[in-house]
């Protein structure tokens, strides 16, 4: 869904958000990298939880503190 609205000419980003706005339902976390945006990821959710945690040696994101 996401490569759909890239291909239509959305940057990242909105591409993301797009996607999600207009076709996904329910509960869910997500994390999106695109290969020509190496250095960025869109960390997104909807109901279920999402953390993210930093440190000197990166940025770490999962669905349960415990994983940490």
């Amino acid at each position: 869904m996401i490569g759909i609205y890239l291909d239509k000419g959305l940057g990242f980003f909105d591409a993301v958000k797009t996607a999600l706005e207009e076709r996904i339902e329910g509960t869910w976390g997500l994390v999106v990298m695109h290969v020509d945006h190496p250095t960025q990821l869109i960390a997104c959710k909807n109901g279920s939880p999402l953390v993210v945690g930093m440190s000197d040696f990166g940025v770490y994101i999962a669905s349960e503190y415990v994983a940490f």
